[in-house]
């Protein structure tokens, strides 16, 4: 799976974990409904600051919205 759709799915998970609408996200982040259904859909990605907005709005951490690596390229 790529990043990007990973990156969908868990914030998605983390909506509903924090019990929120897409709505009530989008509006806590300062974004459109539309633009984060686009995210959740994995058809756009957002910026850092706004990542960092959804992060802050669904109550995690940036880095908990992205899979975990267990090595990096090159080592």
């Amino acid at each position: 799976m790529d990043i990007v759709r990973e990156f969908g799915q868990r914030m998605r998970v983390a909506r509903g974990v924090a019990g929120l609408t897409q709505s009530e996200v989008a509006a806590r982040a300062g974004i459109h409904r539309v633009t984060l259904a686009e995210f959740e859909a994995a058809r756009s990605s957002p910026t850092v600051k706004v990542l960092a907005r959804i992060a802050a709005a669904l109550g995690v951490q940036p880095r908990d919205l992205f899979p975990l690596q267990t090595a990096r390229a090159g080592r």
